[in-house]
């Protein structure tokens, strides 16, 4: 509560990692391939219009791959989400997002919470990252203690 996150490292096995990549990367090829509409690089006047950068995005993962489902019936990830919410949970979305290698779109900092308020500051967001992450390839960052202040 007083930073804002929790980090939860191994709670995914390597081999459930490596499944949940490859089905990742099988889901868009095969919506890239079905010509379905998946670029949803954020605009705004921060942004350089002319720039090709460039993300890929798919909501709803559930819906199109039952080991996206699996994963939101994960034991021990329920278990933590139980337990940091102190009783039971309700999904509200999933989605993925995908940058390609030196094109992928950036996005200012923000905080999620004003998309989706909730009563009582109730809201999770679960990230899991599938590939490692650093500066140069451009991981989330967080501010501890942020969410304190609007």
């Amino acid at each position: 509560q007083s930073s804002g996150f929790i980090l939860l490292p191994g709670l995914i096995s390597t081999t459930e990692l490596e499944e949940l990549s490859e089905e990742y990367d099988s889901m868009f090829e095969r919506k890239k391939a079905d010509g379905g509409r998946l670029e949803a690089r954020w605009s705004g006047n921060w942004n350089n219009e002319n720039s090709t950068s460039s993300v890929l995005s798919i909501h709803n993962l559930q819906q199109h791959s039952s080991v996206f489902t699996k994963l939101l019936l994960h034991p021990a990830m329920l278990d933590s989400l139980e337990d940091l919410m102190q009783g039971s949970v309700v999904l509200h979305h999933t989605k993925a997002h995908l940058k390609p290698p030196k094109d992928g779109a950036p996005f200012p900092t923000h905080q999620d919470y004003h998309y989706f308020p909730y009563k009582k500051h109730s809201m999770l967001a679960v990230f899991i990252h599938l590939d490692d992450t650093d500066p140069e390839n451009g991981g989330l960052g967080v501010f501890p203690g942020s969410h304190k202040q609007g």
